[in-house]
């Protein structure tokens, strides 16, 4: 702001002050819409194009599994235990940050 002549700073007379602030929410919430629509339609694009992707990849791999395979790999996966989940779960659990007071 401008001095006076007295010394003392110019202030904006409220009505114009108070157009600013109305002017920035304004223009903020329009900013903060555009980037909402635009990150929704940039993943709904992405889920468009990549679903007949994926559909003609794991589409192969289905049919593979189909001829046979399946029938041999799940149930030996089911059957076979897994001990190496159960410390590293574990670790996961003990490396977390304690919550609360």
């Amino acid at each position: 702001m401008a001095r006076t002549d007295n010394g003392t700073k110019e202030t904006a007379p409220d009505g114009q002050a108070r157009k600013a602030v109305w002017g920035a929410l304004v223009g903020t919430a329009l900013e903060w819409y555009n980037f909402f629509l635009s990150g929704t339609a940039a993943a709904l694009a992405v889920g468009f194009v990549a679903r007949p992707l994926g559909g003609v990849v794991f589409g192969r791999m289905g049919a593979i599994t189909w001829l046979g395979a399946d029938k041999l790999a799940k149930p030996a996966a089911r059957r076979s235990p897994r001990p190496d989940r159960s410390p590293r779960t574990r670790l996961v659990g003990c490396s977390a940050p304690p919550f609360g007071p």
